[in-house]
């Protein structure tokens, strides 16, 4: 295991040095995304403030501020880290520089965890062969690249945690132990992010789908793991929530509406457990078929009355206005082939080829029979979790780690096969593991090169900000007092974080007021319609963007002229000061002060 530690620690270095050498697919001193630039501005005002309860960024969309959706386990993780490194330096660059190294760090501890959970199915060799194909997902690599303080890449870590504790407590006797580990490991996940909810419904149903044909010891299973659930939801509730909130329905993070609905299953396995007491009352499958279907039937009936819109997913409540302007637009919820992900489709269809062919052999073989019921809910969860990828890209990295597992136990049975010893069989089980860690992705990325024609996909941020930021900073009319910055907002996030400036959008459902006023003076038909929404929001400086593809964003049709289009072509109306920028900035930027 030491080997095995330091090995993957080496990997995680290289991936760090890549970053410092910049050659990276995140510059040197840049961060992935908007969004990692916000959670460390928001990370910073806890640490600065103190204000645990307090989600609201003030200087975002200004003077209303932006309610986050985030919550608090991955800000402690990262103070974890920045506090003890701001011995050394001011806390800034600390949590910058423990901010970029957190997913290679939580990468190591997802291969190991990875290497822990496939042990009850994958023996020997299997677990190192698991974890060597994982680095090789592209998905992966984009989750836990240097430079992405994400708490993607805890959830991530904490799926594979859950994955092993059901592989335990379905293939094991009943451990009352095992089992509230597991509720607490998946009570965590949903405190970090309420995708999670999914993961965790998975496991309950095949541990109830094996109560209903096996019986057994699942009844016990299902109750503890859905209490220690309940009880350790609340508990997150209850540390994340002041108490006058509670009681607050929300969907997109945690709240009572996770936690009630935690308590129905729970609530079912109790009842179950006092009623199991009858001997023979679900002595046949037929019974508990029917016991847990009327359950089920009851609990999904509960929701529809408490909770009605649990059914339309987390951004229930998001204003329908931002969504062809913005969030149709995010390549993590749309569909895969809407995309031009070619590398994450090929390995995630090929990863699902392999792992159809390892089932199909289990079905004719009995060499797993131990294990069957291992592989059945491997196999359960894989195919959900696929067709779940192919209605939004974010799911891919679950249905990737699923599909590792049968990939790993079809390339031991083909390296088995062949020469025994000698040159040979070293060419053989080399030239499988290379073709199983390497050949879709080779053949995804020969698809980018051959059929991407465009960059409209392209990321907003391939050029840099720093220096419009040092410039901002310098700017000595805004130095003693607030200056608001109306801007592309995808740079929102990162302008916050490297200046001391207010914003008025950043890509986030919650701030949608600031995503429309935005969207709506940037694309004005007239100069005074966007001056009406300038003057409310007290704008000083507008920041446009020559290189990124905002252009595209904020025009309408050929015949019509929005604001944005007007300013890059020069036409700048009386209300607005353009400021001459440094040769360095003017190629790249256009900034504009407001006179009114």
């Amino acid at each position: 295991m030491v080997y095995f530690i330091c090995f993957w620690f080496c990997v995680s270095a290289i991936f760090f040095l890549i970053y410092l050498c910049g050659r990276a697919p995140v510059k040197r001193n840049h961060l992935a995304d908007s969004d990692c630039y916000m959670r460390l501005v928001r990370v910073s005002e806890l640490y600065h403030t103190g204000k645990w309860y307090d989600a609201v960024i003030s200087r975002s969309n200004a003077p209303y501020g932006e309610s986050s959706h985030w919550t608090r386990p991955f800000d402690v993780l990262l103070l974890a880290g920045a506090v003890p490194l701001s011995l050394f330096t001011d806390f800034k660059t600390a949590l910058f520089w423990w901010g970029v190294i957190i997913s290679p760090v939580l990468l190591i501890g997802a291969i190991i965890a990875l290497q822990w959970a496939v042990r009850p199915i994958l023996k020997g060799e299997g677990p190192f062969l698991a974890g060597l194909l994982l680095v090789f997902q592209m998905v992966i690599f984009a989750y836990f690249q240097p430079g992405r303080p994400d708490h993607h890449s805890f959830i991530v870590f904490l799926f594979v945690l859950s994955i092993g504790f059901a592989f335990r407590m379905i293939l094991r006797p009943f451990d009352v132990f095992l089992c509230y580990l597991a509720g607490a490991v998946g009570a965590l996940s949903i405190w970090v992010s309420v995708e999670s909810m999914l993961p965790v419904f998975i496991i309950i149903a095949a541990l109830g789908v094996l109560w209903i044909l096996k019986n057994e010891d699942f009844a016990k299973k299902s109750l503890h793991y859905s209490l220690a659930l309940f009880i350790f939801t609340s508990l997150s509730l209850i540390l994340e929530r002041p108490w006058y909130d509670l009681a607050t329905k929300q969907l997109d993070r945690i709240s009572i509406v996770h936690v009630s609905i935690l308590g129905f299953i729970a609530t079912f396995w109790i009842t179950n457990s006092v009623l199991g007491r009858y001997k023979g009352l679900f002595h046949r499958v037929s019974r508990r078929f029917s016991f847990a279907l009327a359950g089920s039937a009851a609990i999904a009936f509960a929701i529809l009355l408490c909770f009605p819109k649990f059914y339309h997913g987390p951004f229930a409540d998001i204003d329908p206005r931002i969504v062809p302007i913005w969030l149709s637009k995010v390549k993590e919820v749309r569909p895969l082939m809407s995309t031009s992900a070619y590398v994450f489709l090929f390995q995630l269809f090929g990863s699902f080829l392999l792992a159809m062919v390892f089932f199909i052999y289990l079905m004719l073989s009995k060499r797993y029979d131990d294990n069957l019921v291992g592989w059945l809910f491997i196999s359960f969860a894989a195919v959900i979790f696929t067709l779940v990828a192919f209605y939004q890209i974010r799911w891919i990295v679950y249905a990737q780690i699923l599909l590792i597992i049968p990939m790993t136990a079809l390339m031991i049975l083909l390296r088995q096969k062949g020469p025994k010893t000698g040159f040979l069989k070293t060419l053989k089980n080399t030239s499988i593991v290379f073709i199983f860690c390497m050949g879709f992705l080779i053949l995804g990325l020969l698809a980018e090169v051959m059929f991407k024609k465009d960059n409209s996909e392209k990321s907003s941020q391939k050029f840099s900000l720093i220096g419009m930021c040092e410039y901002l900073n310098e700017m000595e009319q805004f130095r003693k007092g607030n200056c608001r910055i109306l801007t592309y907002i995808d740079y929102g996030a990162e302008i916050l974080y490297r200046t001391p400036y207010e914003v008025i959008g950043t890509p986030y459902h919650r701030n949608s007021s600031g995503i429309l006023d935005t969207y709506d003076i940037l694309t004005a038909e007239t100069d005074k319609k966007a001056l009406e929404i300038v003057q409310k929001r007290k704008i000083n400086l507008i920041l446009l963007s020559l290189e990124s593809s905002e252009s595209k964003v904020y025009s309408k049709s050929e015949q019509t002229s929005t604001f944005s289009q007007r300013l890059r072509e020069g036409i700048i109306p009386d209300w607005l000061k353009k400021i001459e920028l440094p040769s360095d900035l003017s190629s790249s930027f256009l900034l504009f002060e407001t006179t009114e």
